[in-house]
């Protein structure tokens, strides 16, 4: 029993390591194609060597492409026994599992959603890099408050 705990853990963190790594990706290249550096963060700070402002932007996509994808990986059995390998006596994610993952989150990041104020929706993807855009121009000028995105 113990084993089969320290086996689900692994792979809940194995899952979420692999969530975050694509969502930091796809931020890190929309705060990029936005003209910012992405290691000059606003929320995050920049003193270690981490893209902070493209953290800043991870932060509000996070519950919405990980988290709900994370379950949705678990919930919807993407994953299977197979799945998985052990290496060294420990468990990971396989090649295949992997594989599925990235499918999951791809699905996820091309969902569509509706802005707050708008009433056309776009995939996460678009606003991804819309808010990277408002990030930018609010650096230009940052008066008023930064508008983030926000689910209708």
């Amino acid at each position: 029993a113990a084993r089969a705990v320290r086996s689900r853990k692994v792979a809940c963190s194995g899952v979420l390591d692999i969530l975050g790594g694509l969502l930091a990706a796809t931020c890190g290249g929309a705060v990029e194609s936005a003209g910012l550096d992405p290691y000059k963060g606003v929320f995050h700070g920049s003193s270690r060597n981490a893209p902070a402002l493209a953290l800043d932007l991870e932060d509000v996509f996070r519950p919405i492409l990980v988290t709900a994808t994370a379950l949705t990986v678990f919930t919807k059995d993407v994953l299977s026994q197979g799945d998985f390998v052990l290496r060294g006596g420990k468990c990971r994610i396989g090649k295949d599992g992997v594989t599925k993952v990235c499918r999951a989150f791809g699905k996820g990041l091309h969902r569509p959603a509706t802005r707050i104020g708008m009433r056309t929706p776009h995939d996460y993807l678009h606003h991804i890099h819309e808010d990277a855009q408002s990030i930018a121009a609010w650096v230009d000028d940052p008066t008023g408050a930064l508008p983030l995105f926000t689910v209708r």
